[in-house]
């Protein structure tokens, strides 16, 4: 008889849940490959991208398992804009975030040997794809159902495969239910679990304020994976339909947004004085107007540290580091800032998204009812809504 450990895809995105999980699986004797599904959107680690570069390697060697990393790239953009299963308060399609996960870990099972997949998933703890019927459709549609392991609420939830074929021990497993996270941080004291991430984790798709960029990058077709990652830098500002500025709020993201010459790109920065640097997206497809290159440098001046009410000249160049041309001109007046500011509202449904399948807060389910009426007992939240 095959005594060997049987192998599983544990999912670690560098969180507090997921760590547990994985700890605990180790603990029963499974055979783990880590799995991280790297969104560019995550905020587990504001200042790298998740994965080989932040917190799931360093947790990846506490708990002595393999990584493998992979990245979500245009099939994962084209995810977020037209969702089977709809968006949440933001532009969060958690439903379909879930499936994409779950596929590429179905993916990595087949390819590594493994048997099932496992999850630091806690039933009833985001309103958006935890409750249990959507658990079941999203295993569903990801071509796994029965095949995925939740250890921390697995006794709150139906038997999986790997359970009844003995392969995990289910006495062992948890019950852990709701959005409190006070259990899963005692268990972690207990165990000494350290390096994990902020217990609620977040998504920047669930924020509003980074929302309105994203809307903005898809209405005018900026939305290139660089444009995409520069969303999370700076104040952007939406000149016309083809020339976006982004302006650096500190030191550190004046040099992020010095990082990214390139074609169609110009610099602006106020000549012998203090202030941020902005770069002006062309979308590399037409030259700015003189009235463009005005109001870009009236807008670095209105944050700059200079006088509002005379003009002042501003250096401006492709390369930010020689910015050889000057222009000057007086700091941006409240009502063209007011103009120049992208809007706030979230267009819902927007216009690049198809009708979805109604979900979020309102979607019930008769099979959630009785768990949920016990749940609410279990404490506050201290996690981010989705």
């Amino acid at each position: 008889m095959d005594q060997r450990p049987v192998k599983a895809i544990g999912l670690v995105s560098g969180g507090l849940d997921s760590t547990l999980a994985v700890f605990l699986m180790r603990q029963l004797g499974t055979d783990i490959v880590a799995l991280n599904v790297a969104s560019p959107f995550c905020t587990c680690n504001a200042r790298a991208f998740c994965g080989e570069e932040g917190r799931v390697l360093s947790i990846s060697k506490m708990l002595d398992v393999p990584l493998v990393v992979h990245r979500s790239g245009r099939e994962y953009i084209e995810i977020i804009k037209q969702p089977r299963f709809g968006y949440g308060k933001a532009f969060n399609p958690c439903q379909d975030c879930r499936v994409h996960t779950f596929e590429v870990a179905r993916r990595v099972m087949e390819e590594r040997g493994a048997r099932f997949v496992f999850t630091g998933e806690v039933l009833g703890q985001r309103p958006m794809s935890q409750r249990l019927h959507q658990l079941h459709r999203i295993e569903k549609e990801a071509g796994l159902s029965g095949l995925i392991v939740r250890p921390l609420s697995a006794r709150l939830l139906p038997p999986t495969v790997p359970e009844k074929n003995g392969w995990v021990d289910r006495s062992r497993l948890l019950d852990i239910g709701g959005r409190s996270r006070k259990k899963q941080l005692a268990l972690a004291a207990q165990f000494q679990l350290r390096g994990h991430a902020c217990p609620g984790g977040g998504c920047l798709l669930t924020e509003t304020g980074f929302c309105a960029k994203l809307q903005d990058a898809f209405i005018h077709g900026q939305d290139s994976d660089e444009q995409l990652r520069l969303l999370r830098v700076g104040r952007h500002f939406r000149l016309d339909a083809h020339h976006k500025l982004i302006m650096g709020k500190d030191e550190r993201e004046n040099n992020v947004l010095t990082g990214h010459a390139g074609p169609g790109r110009v610099f602006f920065a106020a000549a012998r004085a203090n202030g941020p640097v902005a770069l002006l997206d062309t979308m590399g497809e037409r030259p700015a107007s003189l009235e463009i290159y005005t109001a870009a440098a009236s807008l670095v001046l209105r944050y700059a540290d200079v006088s509002k009410d005379e003009e002042h000249p501003v250096s401006f160049g492709s390369d930010p580091l020689r910015m050889a041309d000057e222009i000057a001109t007086r700091a941006c007046p409240d009502d063209d800032l007011l103009r120049y500011k992208l809007p706030e509202k979230l267009l819902k449904p927007p216009p690049w998204a198809p009708p979805a399948e109604p979900t979020g807060q309102a979607d019930q389910h008769p099979d959630d009812v009785e768990w949920v009426m016990c749940a609410t007992t279990t404490g506050g939240s201290t996690g981010r809504d989705e």
